[in-house]
Order: C-alpha cells, then structure tokens, then sequence
C-alpha cells in the first residue's frame, strides 16, 4: 500500500498518461479486469491491451523517476 504522497504522485502520473493507457491501466489495476475483459469492455484485441499496458508502465516508470528527482 502506498502512503500519501507517494499515492498523490501516482495518480497523477496516471493521469497524465495518454487517455488510451490510462484506461487500460485503470481497469487492469484498480478496477481488477483481466486483459480479455479489458479487450471485451474496450473493443480491442487481447495483444493490443498488453501492448497499452506495457507502454503505460514503461511511461510511468519514467515519470515517477522524473518526479523523484525534481524534489
């Protein structure tokens, strides 16, 4: 579990996401959908909703490093 501001500075990482990753990174994380009720909910292939969360993660990953450091 993440405390405040940790929490505060991952939501808005998220949210800066493009609408496309986010949604897939909503659903799959906060919302506990798996990738095929993902691609069922949003009209999408299963390997398009991997791709979408592979390249959230690989974005949120960079901004959070980027967050870290301009404290």
């Amino acid at each position: 579990m993440l405390k405040g501001e940790e929490a505060r500075e991952l939501y808005r990482a998220v949210l800066g996401l493009p609408p496309r990753y986010r949604e897939a990174i909503f659903m799959f994380y906060f919302l506990n959908y798996n990738i095929k009720e993902i691609a069922a909910l949003t009209g999408q292939k299963p390997g398009a909703v991997k791709t979408a969360l592979c390249r959230a993660r690989k974005q949120l990953k960079i901004s959070l490093k980027e967050e870290m450091y301009d404290i």
